[in-house]
């Protein structure tokens, strides 16, 4: 009886492995978006709302839906409206490393933000809106690199996860 229970632990567990690595995918897929529309928003509260960046940064945490993305612009909004004398890059990069880190955003994806964030308040209103461009654009490959993974991989780890579960169940046996 012992041994049945316990081979329906393994098989219920790796199963359960097997369908949350792939939701692990589709919420970094979620949240990359997430950054992309932030973007999407600052390009517009620059340029149609010609707003400051330190007023666009906080519009854009008010409207942010992810709590990391909201958490980010909310940062850099404070750290500008309280002057402290660190530059800008530096908060940006700041800001940045703390996504990396909730959010497990890798370096590669990482480095585009943070290239944004060197030129950010140093250029004219139209470049300004092309280097907005230019990260969206790399977002959206990212992005698209992520979903063709995430399509190919998700239905191998949740079928894996139930295979692996009955192998182990079976060499219980």
């Amino acid at each position: 009886m012992l041994k049945i229970i316990g081979m329906l632990i393994v098989i219920v567990t790796s199963t359960g492995v097997g369908f949350y690595i792939p939701r692990l995918h589709k919420n970094k897929i979620e949240f990359l978006m997430d950054i992309r529309q932030s973007f999407c928003l600052l390009k517009n509260e620059i340029n149609y709302a010609v707003n400051t960046i330190v007023v666009s940064f906080f519009n854009i945490q008010e409207k942010a839906s992810n709590q990391y993305v909201k958490q980010f612009f909310y940062d850099m909004y404070e750290h500008l409206q309280n002057k402290d004398g660190i530059s800008l890059k530096n908060i940006w990069e700041k800001g940045v490393n703390d996504l990396l880190y909730k959010e497990k955003i890798n370096e590669s994806e990482a480095r585009h933000i943070k290239t944004f964030g060197n030129s950010l308040g140093y250029l004219d209103k139209e470049q300004q809106l092309r280097n907005i461009d230019f990260l969206v654009e790399g977002l959206d490959e990212i992005i698209l690199k992520h979903k063709e993974n995430h399509e190919k991989h998700s239905k191998l780890y949740s079928r894996m996860g139930i295979l692996v579960g009955l192998m182990v169940a079976i060499v219980m046996l």
